[in-house]
């Protein structure tokens, strides 16, 4: 797996051909650097879960990320099903299925 990884700082040549044609900005082939699988793995980002703030690997193969397992992700779930978690905002009125039926 060969991934590419940004260095340094932003390396941009303007070119201008001349009068009358347009101004094309290029990034410097050498501003990229090509980077083993092995180092790209030492990089990953380790978060806290948000429910128990075990430490956990930021990474594609964790099925239960930003969350350190099933557990905690359910636990979140149903905090948001009880409605513990608000978003902010104006309040609606609940509307009914019957109400809905007579404004047809």
């Amino acid at each position: 797996m060969l991934v590419w990884v940004r260095l340094g700082s932003t390396c941009i040549e303007p070119h201008v051909a001349g009068p009358g044609t347009r101004r094309v900005d290029r990034l410097c082939s050498s501003a990229w650097e090509p980077k083993s699988g092995a180092a790209v793995a030492e990089t990953v980002r380790i978060v806290p879960c948000p429910t128990c703030r075990k430490p956990v690997k930021w990474a594609s193969e964790n099925g239960y990320r930003p969350f350190c397992s099933e557990r905690c992700r359910l636990i979140d779930f149903g905090a948001w099903a009880d409605e513990r978690y608000k978003i902010p905002g104006e309040e609606f009125e609940d509307i009914s299925s019957d109400d809905m039926e007579e404004d047809q």
